[in-house]
């Protein structure tokens, strides 16, 4: 207890935890949006209509307040769609760029309707 009387009273602490103050959203938004896109990538064609459209829409708030939250966790994206074209290409042992964007567009709609809804959640940001 006595420990942390120099933690509770020191000035560098608390001025360097008030700049910290967004960290800990943003990163229980990317957790849940991970989760959300692990589930829907994984499990997409086992889960019911509505449940799916309902982790989509999920999706899409959530990259949308990580967005609002701090511009550079938007980079999730960037990671998401990563394992989304690995997953294709080995899941369809393809090379050729057209292919895969083939793939992606008739199998992972979702993620491409998941984007075009975080952009036009986004629009009064910019």
């Amino acid at each position: 207890m006595w420990a942390s009387v120099p933690l509770v009273a020191g000035p560098v602490l608390t001025r360097y935890g008030q700049e910290m103050r967004m960290y800990g959203l943003v990163t229980l938004f990317v957790v849940a949006a991970t989760w959300l896109f692990t589930e829907l990538t994984l499990n997409y064609k086992k889960l019911d209509k509505q449940v799916r459209n309902q982790l989509v829409v999920g999706y899409i708030f959530l990259l949308a307040a990580i967005f609002y939250t701090h511009y550079f966790a938007m980079l999730i994206v960037l990671a998401h769609a990563s394992i989304l074209i690995a997953l294709t290409v080995s899941q369809n042992r393809t090379r050729k760029p057209l292919k895969i964007i083939k793939l992606i567009v008739e199998s992972r709609a979702w993620f491409l309707l998941a984007m075009c809804g975080v952009f036009l959640l986004s629009l009064p940001w910019l």
